[in-house]
C-alpha cells in the first residue's frame, strides 16, 4: 500500500508538472513557440522564449476598477467601449483517471497554472469611464475594444503593478488593417478556401534581435489564448478553435481576407492551409548587425520579419501559394477489396529545411467507395501513413515517397467484448491489466495496464483476425487465461473469473549448487487434456525468479540462463493466496562437440558430397545439427552420441562422454 501511495503522489506530482508545462505551451505568444520566430534551420542564436508572468501572486485580490477609455490622439472618452477585467483563473482544473490496480482510487483534479479569465465584462459611460468590482478575483489585465479603434490593454507588471483604484487610463490608437491575397505561385490565379492562422505576436527584429520588452501596454501575446477565445469572437468575429490559439479567417473565392482592426502593439504572423498548397514562409529575412558580429567563416544569421500595422493604416500582402508533392494509393482488405471512409494521416520524416507545422501536424485524407486516396500540399519526402478505420487495425507505411500511387493491405479486425465474474464488488469502476498474445507465440501483441472495466465489463477494440490467449488481472486478483477467436467486422466474447492469485518462487540452480544470475524463467499452464500453453515469463536474479499474481493451476517451469542448457522443473501446483516454491531447476553448462577434421578412409576430405550430422541425447530421438561459424556443435553434458550421414552413403557413429560446460575435439572418419 505503501509503494502504491508514493507511485500514486509521484503520478500525480508529475502530471502536474505536465499540466503545467503544457499551459506554458498553450499561452505561447505564436504558434511557432515564441514572440520571435527564428525558423530558419541556421539560426543558431534565437531569441529566449517569453515566459507566462511569474509575479501574478503579487496581484492584489478584490477591490474596485475604475477610470476611463480614451482616445489615443485626443484624449477623448470614448463611449460605448466594452472593457474587460482578466483575472488568473484559478479553479481552472483538469480530471484525471487515479484508479489503482485493485480497484481503489478516485479521479483527481489537478489545477492548470497560467490560464486566465473573463472576471467582469461592461460598456463605458458617455464620457468613457467604467467602474468594476473584481470581486474575489485576482485581477492581471484590462482590455479595451471600441470598433473604430483597435484593442488596447493595461496589464500587471513588477514596474507598474495593477491595483485597485480610480485612475486606471486605457488609450486606443486608430484601427489598422491588414488585406491578404492569396494567390497560385506559378498561374497567379486567385485561391479560395484557404485557412488562414493569424498569430499575435511580440514585435521583434525591427532594428535588433529579440522581442521588445514587455510593458503594460503591449502583453497581448502574454494572454495569448484569452486573446483567442475572449476578443476574437469580439473583435474579429472569429470563433476559438480548441487547443488554437490563433484566430481564423477563409479566403473569398476571389483569394482576399481581412483582418482587423490591428493594434500597433503586435506583429502578425500568417500560416496558410489548403489541401492542394505547402505550408511556406511569406515574410522576408533580415540580417542584423549585432547578430553578425564576430561570425567570420560561418554562416550569415537572418531572422523573419513579421508585418506590423501602424496605427490608421492599411497593410496590403499577396501570398503565393506553392503547390505541394502529393501521394496517392489503394487500400484493400485481406480478400483485395477496397475500404472505403479509411483515415489516412500523413506524416514528414525529414525536419530540417521545412515550415515548422510539418513537424507537429499531419495531412490528411479518406479512401472513396473504390478504396482510393489522394493527399497534397506536402514538403519533402520520405512519409509515413497511418492507416486506422473502425472495423480493421491500424496500419503504418514506412518510407513512402512522393508521386507514390502504391497498394496497401488492411488486416481485418474484430473486438473483443468481455464480462467479469467475481470482480470488487464494491466498485462499478475500476483499472484492469489486459495482455493479449497471438495463439503458437510469446511476444504479445497488446499489453494494457489500465483497461478501465465498468459494470464488471470491458470491450477491447481493433483486434486483428486471428486466435489469441488473453490474461486478466485485478491487483492480486487474476483470471485463468482465455483463449478466443477474433473475426473481421464481429465481437467476441468471452468471461473473466477472477480469483486470488498466488505467489510462486523459482530457485534456479548450477551443477554446483551456486546461484545463476541473471535468469529467465517461462511458466507452462498443464491444461486439463494434458496440453501445455505459455502462461508468463519470470526473470529472476541471483538465482531466484519472483511472480506475484499467478493464476492457481498446475505448471512447469522452464530456466533459461545465458551460457546454459534450458532446464525444467518437474509439474507443480499454484493454489490460490499461498506461495508456492519449485524445487531448484538444476542448469548445466552448454557443451560442445567441436569438428576437428572430416575424412573417408583414404585419408581424403570428401568433396562434393553432402553430409548430414545429428546427435542423440540422453536417449531421445535423433536430432539434426549443425555447426556454429566457430565449427562447434551445441550439446547437452553427458552421454552424447554423435551421427554422420553423407550423400553416397558413407556413415560415421560415435559416443562421446562431455562434462559441464567442456568442449570436446571430434575427428569424423565416414566409412562404408
Amino acid at each position: 500500500a505503501a509503494a502504491r501511495f508514493r507511485l500514486k503522489v509521484a503520478a500525480v506530482v508529475g502530471f502536474v508538472a505536465l499540466v503545467a508545462a503544457l499551459a506554458v505551451w498553450a499561452l505561447r505568444p505564436s504558434g511557432q513557440g515564441g514572440p520571435v520566430v527564428d525558423a530558419e534551420t541556421h539560426d543558431v542564436a534565437p531569441a529566449p522564449r517569453a515566459a507566462v508572468p511569474r509575479d501574478t501572486a503579487a496581484t492584489t485580490k478584490g477591490g474596485s476598477y475604475a477610470g476611463r477609455v480614451v482616445d489615443a490622439a485626443t484624449g477623448k472618452g470614448i463611449e460605448g467601449a466594452d472593457v474587460l477585467l482578466v483575472a488568473t483563473d484559478e479553479d481552472r482544473k483538469a480530471t484525471i483517471e487515479s484508479l489503482e490496480a485493485d480497484g481503489t482510487g478516485d479521479p483527481l483534479e489537478i489545477p492548470i497554472f497560467g490560464a486566465y479569465k473573463t472576471s467582469l465584462h461592461r460598456k463605458t459611460g458617455p464620457d468613457g469611464t467604467f467602474d468594476m468590482p473584481a470581486g474575489s478575483d485576482r485581477i492581471v489585465a484590462l482590455f479595451a475594444y471600441q470598433r473604430a479603434y483597435s484593442p488596447g490593454m493595461i496589464s500587471h507588471t513588477k514596474a507598474t503593478p495593477l491595483e485597485p483604484g480610480r485612475k486606471h487610463e486605457i488609450r486606443l490608437s486608430a484601427a489598422g488593417w491588414f488585406k491578404g491575397l492569396a494567390v497560385d505561385a506559378i498561374t497567379r490565379e486567385p485561391v479560395g478556401n484557404v485557412d488562414v492562422s493569424i498569430y499575435l505576436q511580440t514585435v521583434a527584429n525591427r532594428d535588433r534581435p529579440g522581442a521588445d520588452a514587455f510593458a503594460s501596454t503591449n502583453a497581448f501575446s502574454r494572454f495569448q489564448s484569452w486573446v483567442a477565445t475572449e476578443l476574437g469572437p469580439l473583435v474579429w468575429g472569429v470563433q476559438p478553435r480548441p487547443g488554437d490559439s490563433a484566430m481564423h479567417v477563409t479566403t473569398k473565392p476571389d483569394g482576399t481576407f481581412e483582418f482587423g482592426p490591428v493594434m500597433k502593439e503586435v506583429q502578425l504572423e500568417f500560416v496558410l492551409t489548403h489541401p492542394d498548397y505547402m505550408w511556406s514562409h511569406y515574410d522576408e529575412l533580415v540580417t542584423l548587425a549585432s547578430d553578425n558580429e564576430n561570425r567570420e567563416g560561418r554562416p550569415t544569421l537572418q531572422r523573419r520579419l513579421r508585418t506590423t500595422i501602424e496605427p490608421g493604416r492599411t497593410v496590403e500582402k499577396t501570398f503565393p501559394l506553392e503547390r505541394g508533392r502529393e501521394v496517392k494509393g489503394t487500400v484493400l482488405d485481406s480478400t483485395k477489396k477496397p475500404i472505403p471512409d479509411v483515415d489516412v494521416a500523413l506524416e514528414h520524416v525529414v525536419q530540417a529545411g521545412q515550415h515548422l507545422w510539418y513537424r507537429f501536424r499531419q495531412r490528411h485524407g479518406r479512401t472513396d467507395k473504390d478504396g482510393r486516396f489522394h493527399i497534397a500540399g506536402l514538403s519533402h519526402p520520405p512519409y509515413v501513413l497511418r492507416m486506422t478505420h473502425p472495423s480493421f487495425d491500424t496500419f503504418f507505411a514506412h518510407g513512402v515517397k512522393d508521386a507514390s500511387n502504391d497498394t496497401y493491405v488492411m488486416d481485418a479486425a474484430g473486438w473483443l467484448e468481455a464480462s467479469v465474474e467475481d470482480g470488487p464488488a464494491d466498485k462499478e469502476r475500476y483499472a484492469a491489466s489486459v495482455t493479449v498474445i497471438r495463439e503458437g507465440t510469446t511476444v504479445p501483441i497488446r499489453r494494457l495496464e489500465r483497461v478501465t472495466v465498468e459494470k464488471q465489463a470491458f470491450v477491447l477494440e481493433k483486434l486483428p483476425v486471428g486466435r489469441y490467449d488473453v490474461t486478466f488481472s485485478v491487483g492480486k486478483l487474476i483470471a485463468s487465461p482465455v483463449t478466443i477467436t477474433v473475426r473481421a467486422g464481429e465481437a467476441t466474447r468471452a468471461a473473466f473469473r477472477l480469483e486470488e492469485a498466488g505467489t510462486l518462487v523459482v530457485p534456479v540452480r548450477d551443477a554446483r549448487g551456486q546461484p545463476i544470475d541473471p535468469v529467465s524463467v517461462e511458466l507452462e499452464a498443464i491444461l486439463a487434456e494434458g496440453s501445455g500453453k505459455r502462461a508468463g515469463v519470470l526473470s529472476g536474479r541471483e538465482g531466484m525468479a519472483t511472480a506475484e499474481g499467478v493464476a492457481p493451476g498446475r505448471y512447469v517451469a522452464h530456466a533459461r540462463a545465458l551460457g546454459y542448457v534450458v532446464g525444467a522443473s518437474a509439474p507443480f501446483d499454484v493454489a490460490k493466496g499461498r506461495t508456492t516454491t519449485v524445487e531448484p531447476i538444476v542448469l548445466r553448462q552448454q557443451a560442445y562437440l567441436r569438428i576437428e577434421s572430416m575424412k573417408d578412409e583414404e585419408g581424403r576430405t570428401p568433396s562434393g558430397v553432402r553430409v548430414d550430422l545429428s546427435v542423440v541425447e540422453g536417449g531421445a530421438a535423433a536430432r539434426p545439427v549443425m555447426t556454429n561459424p566457430t565449427g562447434r556443435l551445441p550439446v547437452t553434458p553427458g552421454s552424447v552420441i554423435l551421427k554422420a550421414v553423407s550423400s553416397d552413403g558413407r556413415t560415421f557413429e560415435r559416443t562421446f562422454e562431455v562434462g559441464d560446460g567442456e568442449t570436446v575435439p571430434v575427428e569424423i572418419l565416414l566409412t562404408r
